[in-house]
């Protein structure tokens, strides 16, 4: 929860202008994270307005459930409190069939890779987030 909230905060703060840091992260990625409750593949497509659109697969682990996700939402790119001197790219979805969800893939120097293996400091397990362009 601490995640979404400051993911809210960071998308609504920051300038456009300023918000790519003249990275190239427009276009459109394959995205898988991993975490305890959930795992979510996804094809992103990200547009130079900030807004995204994504369809892939949410699972929720250690259950049967998964459901087919479609939708709009919103990227930036910006720091994150939990690993300073990181550059994230904060993508928050918007689904409808499922809670509004973010992933937060670190930028990594590699034009076509993003990665980030995050701890919570309230507990539980790693969350681990890996895209890769492709297209």
């Amino acid at each position: 929860m601490v995640r979404f909230l400051l993911s809210a905060a960071v998308l609504a703060s920051v300038p456009l202008s300023a918000s790519a840091q003249g990275l190239p992260i427009v276009g459109v990625w394959r995205c898988v994270m991993n975490s305890q409750p959930a795992s979510i593949d996804m094809t992103v497509q990200l547009a130079p307005d900030q807004s995204l659109f994504a369809e892939g697969t949410y699972i929720l682990n250690g259950t049967s459930a998964y459901y087919q996700i479609r939708g709009p939402g919103r990227w930036v790119v910006g720091p994150d409190n939990s690993m300073p001197g990181q550059t994230f790219v904060h993508m928050q979805v918007i689904p409808g069939n499922v809670a509004t969800f973010s992933i937060h893939p670190a930028w990594i120097g590699d034009p076509n890779n993003m990665y980030a293996l995050f701890q919570p400091p309230g507990g539980g397990g790693p969350v681990e987030t890996a895209c890769q362009r492709i297209g």
